[in-house]
């Protein structure tokens, strides 16, 4: 490849069209002020690991919005990278809602038995949707069957039936619960 020799001609265009460039560039960044004031002085969103539970929190909408928050855990089966089950914890207001997601395969019309803590803890979900990933449940667990949970000591489980009819159970635990439930109010 042979080199041409570069010509004032050429020299010209490239001052021509660079130098808009480098003028912004040399500005010191005073171009992205107004988009920074625009951004929330907190975090957008935070995630927080506490024993077996992780607490993730998000800003929706504004820069001023809340954050609105849940605690998942992952439920691993040896060997596999990928979770094998998701359960999900949030509140919203002064009500708790709860989401397991499961991979597909699974009895409609069952439904899922979630119990942690005491029989007063049993609550049971309800098979919303299945996706070709995943199939979920939710339900709306009372505060006592939340604050039950938060209390427990020993694993719980929550079953369901698959679409064989056998029962499948997956274990949850409890470590870490309160905690992540109780970093909703500082996150």
């Amino acid at each position: 490849m042979r080199l041409r020799p570069f010509s004032e001609a050429r020299f010209g265009l490239a001052v021509c069209c660079l130098a808009p460039v480098l003028l912004v560039l040399n500005s010191g960044g005073a171009g992205m002020a107004q988009t920074a004031d625009t951004v929330a002085s907190g975090p957008q969103s935070i995630t927080s690991v506490y024993g077996d539970w992780t607490t993730r929190c998000q800003r929706a909408g504004t820069a001023d919005a809340p954050l609105l928050c849940e605690a998942a855990q992952y439920i691993h089966l040896p060997d596999q990278n990928q979770p094998a089950a998701q359960i999900i914890l949030a509140r919203a207001k002064d009500a708790w809602r709860m989401t397991i997601e499961v991979a597909p395969n699974i009895d409609l019309p069952d439904g899922m038995t979630i119990e942690l803590g005491t029989a007063a803890g049993a609550t049971g979900l309800t098979w919303r949707r299945c996706l070709p990933a995943a199939c979920i449940a939710e339900g709306a667990p009372s505060a006592a069957a939340v604050e039950t949970w938060m209390a427990a000591t020993d694993a719980g489980r929550f079953k369901f039936k698959d679409a064989g009819g056998q029962t499948i159970i997956f274990p949850i635990s409890p470590l870490g619960l309160r905690a992540a439930v109780a970093a909703f109010a500082t996150d």
